[in-house]
């Protein structure tokens, strides 16, 4: 069966929609404002994150040692270690590679890189950038 169009959204569907904009609204007004000093630190949600695929559909990992437990932090291979202070434009934003190394949060390497413009403008050193995200 083929449900006929409705001819205009049905009075709760415009206050949902009207709720929905004013929340999007201020969430937008509330991460412009804490970006605009132009740097921030983001904090990782404590909700438990969902897989996104069920097992089968996921490529394979690395396997754990047991139900639950943690994987051995492991060295960057040499061609991620080799990112470090290369440069690439994205967006027509300059960015640099800061570091490349085991999370242990997300249990794998990650990289962490900077707005070199904005890194100027602040007048932060790679040193104190490191700092930061060693906290």
């Amino acid at each position: 069966p083929v449900r006929p169009a409705h001819p205009a959204p049905t009075s709760g569907a415009v206050a949902l929609n009207n709720g929905h904009v004013h929340k999007t609204s201020a969430a937008i007004t509330e991460l412009m404002s804490m970006t605009a000093g132009g740097v921030i630190k983001a904090t990782r949600s404590s909700a438990p994150r969902r897989r996104a695929a069920p097992a089968a559909a996921r490529p394979p990992s690395r396997k754990r040692s047991a139900p639950g437990a943690s994987l051995a932090p492991r060295a960057p291979t040499p061609a991620q270690a080799s990112l470090v202070g290369e440069g690439f434009v994205e967006d027509h934003v300059e960015w640099k590679v800061l570091m490349v190394g085991w999370c242990c949060v997300l249990e794998e390497i990650v990289v962490w890189y900077y707005d070199v413009e904005m890194a100027i403008d602040a007048e932060l050193s790679e040193e104190e950038m490191e700092e930061a995200r060693k906290a």
